[in-house]
């Protein structure tokens, strides 16, 4: 399940955030939180909402710590019932949290190069050319 590997990566981002990037999570998640903010009225509505909820639960900073993982996926299979198995997935990967750190970091090189590459060039990457304005 693709949202599970998401949630569980921006876990591994999270927690070795300072050292991957040279950022301050916390001053990061205040200062994207700000720029999302300034898209607000450009946002369909779904995404307001998560915006909000975002911004009021600090979940940028709270994905270091792996409650917010399990109660993250929890509150998915609780929305989306066909997603329902994502409620029990947390306890029972809790145990490879190391191994799936080790992976995210080998791969985390492959993934700024890309996030490089879009912001070079977005018109290269489907949809890449769509820009919200403040």
């Amino acid at each position: 399940m693709p949202i599970a590997l998401d949630v569980i990566f921006d876990h591994c981002l999270a927690r070795r955030f300072e050292a991957l990037t040279g950022h301050i999570l916390e001053a990061f998640s205040t200062e994207a939180l700000g720029d999302l903010k300034a898209l607000r009225h450009a946002m369909p509505a779904p995404a307001q909402q998560l915006l909000a909820a975002l911004d009021t639960h600090a979940v940028l900073p709270a994905y270091a710590h792996w409650p917010a993982v399990e109660r993250t996926l929890r509150g998915i299979a609780r929305r989306r019932p066909r997603l329902l198995a994502l409620g029990d997935l947390a306890p029972a990967l809790e145990p490879h949290r190391d191994t799936i750190a080790a992976i995210f970091e080998d791969r985390f090189p492959a993934l700024e190069a890309a996030c490089a590459a879009w912001l070079a060039d977005p018109s290269r990457f489907p949809g890449g050319d769509a820009t919200l304005t403040p």
